[in-house]
């Protein structure tokens, strides 16, 4: 983007090819705010255009971020909300709300709208953002600023197959602004370290059945308390951690040896080739010589 401009945006049409590619981009922009300026500027569609007081429902999601200056938010689910910059904003369909920097500030924003199925299981499951909480505070992280600035270059440009180009970009953005959430919740703090120990500790004891409470106690630390900072932290209680440990070690066996199935059973610290044979058949949906089978199938 040219640093003279202050004000681009633009509104996309849709294809069939983007309906059934599951995400795509609706719309992108960015507009430099100066202090006492009227916001939102003139000539956005009827359907975007808002007046802060009465704010807007919109039928698709859009994500802002603001890199300077700061100003209030407020939403049906959150309420009122101070922005400073540095903060990504989350606004969903069908979700009243209304924003726009300080008068005495101004602020900086970049954004892009996006619809599909595949944006809709991530923002709305609940697992990664929430209508409750839509700004992530993140700062000044460079390289969450050029893939906006890329998805905006590239609906500017319309390159062949730009929709896919920029709704790859847009899911590269989920991805990190939900590292960067959940980063926040254990960067610098005792805990972080304490898991990724029982991590170790776990990969260490494949081959023996070394439960997750002896571990928790271990590490000095309640299991309750435990279990709910390493499901936080993995995004699997420590058990089926534990679990999915094993069932990829084996994998490996079965894959890259010509070990029995009873002996993989055993060095993984299974007591029962039998209850081997079901936890695998659970996890990967075969039973452990139908995957040692069908992955030499597909090698053929």
């Amino acid at each position: 983007m040219k640093a003279e401009q202050e004000l681009f945006f633009k509104y996309l049409t849709v294809s069939d090819v983007d309906l059934k590619w599951g995400l795509y981009i609706t719309a992108g922009g960015y507009e430099k705010i100066k202090p006492k300026s009227v916001y939102p500027s003139i000539g956005h569609p009827s359907t975007y255009y808002f007046e802060y007081d009465s704010g807007r429902i919109l039928k698709e999601y859009q994500i802002l971020y603001i890199t300077n200056g700061k100003g209030t938010f407020q939403s049906k689910k959150a309420g009122k909300i101070r922005v400073n910059e540095g903060t990504i904003i989350m606004l969903y369909p069908d979700e009243w709300h209304s924003y726009r920097p300080d008068k005495s500030t101004g602020w900086d924003e970049f954004w892009f709208g996006l619809k599909g199925p595949m944006v809709q299981n991530i923002l709305e499951s609940g697992d990664f953002f929430t209508k409750k909480e839509p700004l992530i505070q993140i700062g000044h992280r460079e390289f969450i600023f050029q893939l906006f600035e890329q998805i905006i270059e590239t609906i500017r440009n319309e390159p062949p197959a730009y929709q896919q180009i920029a709704s790859g970009m847009a899911m590269h953005l989920l991805g990190r602004l939900f590292a960067i959430s959940k980063i926040k919740l254990f960067e610098g703090k005792q805990v972080e370290s304490q898991i990724r120990k029982a991590i170790i500790i776990f990969r260490e004891n494949t081959s023996s059945n070394i439960s997750p409470e002896i571990v928790a106690d271990q590490l000095n630390m309640g299991y309750s308390w435990f279990r709910r900072m390493f499901k936080n932290y993995t995004g699997l209680s420590p058990a089926k951690y534990f679990q999915q440990m094993k069932m990829q070690h084996a994998k490996e066996f079965l894959l890259t040896t010509d070990k029995p199935i009873k002996e993989i059973s055993y060095e993984l610290g299974f007591d029962s080739i039998f209850y081997f044979s079901r936890q695998f058949k659970k996890v990967t949906g075969f039973a452990p010589s139908e995957y040692k089978k069908a992955h030499r199938l597909i090698d053929s």
